[in-house]
């Protein structure tokens, strides 16, 4: 039997990281080797992905010179590639309106290639917290559900060990917006550009402290793991 599995396609992470677990490796070192240092190392990947997806969201919105009340925007094909930027219309045109409209649908098209991943982090979260043993192992592995996922932080290690407790006790609980998701929703609530622009900043700010957080708890986790 291979003792690692093949590196998951994107949507198929957080179940991936869940049959790492079946192997119920003992010793601290293996459960390191063989389970959370492959996870972090798909994260960084994931990380970058969603970075790049937010980039090219800010990348694609309109330039707009307000005094001329003009826009200069970005046109998409049929396949949503782009084919052309800084396209100059009227910043109260149906071009401006379709060229947003068409920035959230290519939005929701990269979506697709981690959305799954959200609703895996949401329904296996308890499955994944009960498999890891210690409070190393438990706080690195919902670092990397609560990447997916909308979560206040936590206060102190022990209010951590109850919400792990909890969380084992009581299944997974309902979190549903992600900062892509939120992202889509404001495309489609707003027109305005600066406004979007910001939002989508705060949410890349969100998720790189994530992020880091993530990377903190996994060399806390490999330092005591050989220590």
């Amino acid at each position: 039997m291979t003792e690692i599995l093949a590196v998951p396609v994107l949507k198929d992470f957080i179940g991936w990281f869940l049959d790492l677990f079946k192997f119920d490796y003992q010793l601290s070192k293996d459960r390191f080797e063989k389970i959370f240092d492959p996870a972090y190392l798909d994260m960084i990947k994931i990380h970058g992905d969603y970075n790049s997806m937010f980039s090219k969201v800010l990348e694609t919105l309109p330039l707009l010179n307000n005094e001329d009340k003009l826009a200069y925007i970005t046109k998409f094909d049929s396949q949503l590639q782009v084919v052309e930027h800084f396209v100059k219309v009227p910043k109260d045109s149906s071009e401006f309106r379709d060229s947003l409209l068409s920035i959230k649908s290519a939005l929701d098209k990269d979506r697709e290639k981690n959305d799954f991943i959200r609703l895996q982090a949401r329904t296996l979260s308890d499955k994944i917290i009960e498999k890891s043993k210690g409070f190393k192992e438990k706080y690195f592995s919902w670092q990397i559900l609560d990447y997916f996922l909308d979560h206040n932080g936590f206060i102190d290690k022990r209010h951590a060990e109850l919400f792990f407790d909890e969380l084992v006790k009581q299944g997974h609980h309902a979190k549903i917006d992600t900062p892509s998701y939120l992202v889509s929703a404001k495309l489609l609530e707003t027109n305005d550009v600066d406004e979007i622009r910001k939002f989508i900043v705060s949410k890349k700010l969100i998720l790189n402290d994530k992020f880091t957080k993530l990377s903190s708890a996994y060399y806390d986790l490999k330092l005591a793991t050989y220590s």
